[in-house]
């Protein structure tokens, strides 16, 4: 642990992901459908940006993007609780008026998807531990095109970008206040006796912590504190896996946050974390890795319960640790490490993560001037990308 409180993490320790270790996932959403996003040619990013705040739900949504290398097929799938699709269709379309839409149809998995397959696993979540940072919301977004082109390095690919409205006020404010005692604290002087000629003499000097990163930057994180708030907030889960030699370039997920009001270099951005196969499904142990769901134990593997089912992870544990940690110090009056949440926290700058890609920018992508959808079904279950796969 360093000694101080940083804006940024300790580059010589990387800290590590936290998805290969949640146990307690939200409640399972109800049926599940899919559907095929074909990406309209045209698009008004600015516009799909400033409406994209509508995309998340009071249930789980998925925007997916699937890579069948064997076929040179890229796919964005739509998934959500079934009496929720209409729903996540007109959001979608109020963002791409022009997007279309495939047939509705069962949520599975890739038809190349086994669970007893040795896959990369990655998700993104914080660099330095600052998950109320407000994504960048002037430039156009641009993760989604970096996503599908980088998943083409791998034989198969399949990336979620899994959210639901939740609310985490009471967390954030909590935070809040426990900041501005945390400036008082900080405000006040270290006060000393010391004996000069004999006389016990009262010296006072400022804390040291007073020329450090939190108290220079509490107010701005403040401020984007009271901006989170302000708006309703969703949590957003970005989780993959990719099958083949290749790992994907750590710049896969990467989207700038807007730099704290005062800092001029530091700023927290989306970074890439990677966990073993072991971590979410074990074959020789399958124990190890079960879940549970809504409180309840399951005989569900992590695996199963991320990618197959779609599930958030239970956000009230992780937020408590993230409060009571994020400005604490220990006995040893040091200053506790930041450990970034499995998640993302996101609301009205939702659309700097979740938007459909520049098709002119993405090989392989089907889009409004590809052909038209088959009528067929494949033989295998899976999503319909382009053609069956």
């Amino acid at each position: 642990m360093s000694k101080r409180w940083k804006i940024t993490s300790n580059p010589k320790k990387r800290p590590e992901g936290r998805l290969g270790s949640v146990k307690y996932f939200l409640e399972s959403p109800g049926s599940l459908a899919s559907f095929e996003v074909i990406v309209p040619a045209a698009q008004d990013r600015k516009a799909a940006m400033a409406n994209a705040q509508g995309l998340a739900g009071r249930t789980m949504r998925s925007l997916e993007v699937v890579w069948a290398g064997g076929r040179d097929r890229l796919g964005m799938v739509g998934v959500a609780e079934r009496e929720d699709v209409a729903g996540f269709q007109a959001a979608l379309k109020l963002c791409y008026p022009n997007c279309e839409f495939g047939e509705i149809r069962d949520a599975a998995a890739p038809a190349w998807f086994d669970i007893r397959g040795n896959y990369h696993v990655f998700d993104a979540s914080t660099t330095h531990g600052h998950p109320f940072a407000v994504m960048e919301g002037t430039a156009l977004p641009s993760l989604m095109s970096k996503v599908c082109t980088a998943v083409q390095q791998a034989e198969n690919a399949w990336v979620q970008f899994v959210f639901q409205l939740h609310d985490f006020n009471a967390s954030l404010d909590r935070l809040s206040e426990k900041m501005q005692k945390f400036e008082r604290y900080l405000a006040e002087p270290v006060v000393r006796t010391r004996e000069v000629g004999g006389r016990k003499v009262r010296v006072e000097r400022p804390r040291e912590e007073r020329n450090g990163d939190f108290y220079s930057n509490a107010r701005g994180i403040r401020r984007h504190l009271a901006e989170r708030m302000a708006a309703r907030q969703a949590m957003l889960s970005v989780r993959g896996l990719a099958e083949g030699e290749v790992e994907l370039d750590s710049a896969l997920l990467a989207a700038n946050a807007v730099p704290y009001e005062t800092l001029t270099s530091s700023f927290d951005c989306l970074r890439k974390y990677s966990y073993e196969i072991a971590s979410f499904y074990d074959g020789k142990k399958p124990g190890r890795t079960w879940v549970r769901i809504g409180g309840k134990r399951t005989q569900v593997s992590r695996l199963e319960a991320v990618f197959e089912g779609r599930l958030l992870p239970d956000p009230k544990k992780f937020m408590g640790e993230f409060c009571d940690r994020y400005c604490g110090r220990n006995w040893l009056g040091r200053y506790h490490d930041r450990k970034p949440l499995p998640f993302v926290i996101t609301g009205n700058d939702i659309g700097a993560l979740v938007h459909l890609p520049d098709p002119d920018a993405v090989p392989n992508l089907n889009g409004t001037r590809g052909r038209s959808l088959p009528r067929s079904y494949h033989e295998k279950t899976g999503f319909l990308i382009g053609r069956y796969v």
